[in-house]
């Protein structure tokens, strides 16, 4: 991935090439929107909704998850996985992959949509499909101990989720500019910078990931949260049918 911008380098100048805090900040920002890494958050999102342990494991899940996609997205920009994306096969499994996610999302966004349904005809609560927030399951394991292989299990598996979240959106890509400075500053053996700098992107990309983690966290420590969702649960539903749909 990084050879296709090499040879544009020869007509950019120096003071346009270095990768700031601001311009990190900025590319990740701006590439956080794109389906792919919006597809990415979907994910970690059915997936935390699967996990029916509480505290650590659900903690342990996000950031595992979380850390694999962050170094896929680094490693992906420093030509980490370029053998298997310079790979016919590959590229085919990751198109025919997003067909499979894509068919998924629409699948749970019309649960959700049938759930919003029941409640505006028949206030019909217990006949919902899923009973509760989109990345919350129905019940949850308190104060039950896990066993240490299950959690490196639930660490591990999760790792690699993250990983295969970010290769499946590699389809998209970073923006150009992004690989311009960062191939400049290779080039000219800034390698510092150019870690430094794809390091911000990649957490600042993952922004919607954090957030996630973080909500989640503050509904199962929060005593009104769940009276709340209960309360305003219609539009909790057709709001995740129209983004899981949309996606």
């Amino acid at each position: 991935m990084l050879q296709s911008v090499i040879h544009p380098l020869k007509i950019i100048h120096e003071p346009f090439c270095s990768l700031t805090l601001t311009q990190s900040i900025q590319t990740g920002i701006k590439d956080s929107v794109t389906p792919y890494v919006l597809s990415a958050t979907l994910i970690f999102v059915l997936l935390l909704y699967c996990i029916k342990q509480d505290k650590l494991p659900r903690n342990t899940f996000s950031a595992f998850f979380i850390g694999g996609y962050v170094l896929s997205t680094f490693g992906l920009i420093f030509g980490t996985f370029d053998v298997f994306l310079n790979n016919l096969l590959f590229a085919q499994i990751v198109r025919i992959g997003n067909l499979i996610l894509g068919l998924i999302f629409i699948w749970v966004g019309l649960i959700n949509l049938r759930d919003w349904w029941r409640l505006k005809r028949h206030d019909a609560f217990n006949q919902l499909v899923v009973k509760s927030i989109l990345f919350f399951s129905d019940e949850t394991i308190k104060g039950k101990k896990v066993s240490w292989f299950r959690i490196q299990c639930i660490r591990w598996g999760a790792f690699l989720w993250g990983v295969l979240a970010a290769l499946l959106g590699s389809a998209w890509g970073p923006d150009k500019d992004l690989y311009v400075m960062f191939a400049y500053l290779v080039k000219g053996n800034n390698l510092l910078e150019a870690y430094w700098g794809i390091g911000i992107y990649s957490l600042v990309q993952a922004w919607m990931l954090f957030f996630i983690w973080f909500l989640t966290a503050f509904i199962r420590l929060s005593d009104g949260s769940q009276a709340w969702i209960e309360k305003n649960i219609s539009f909790i539903k057709i709001i995740g049918a129209a983004i899981f749909i949309s996606i």
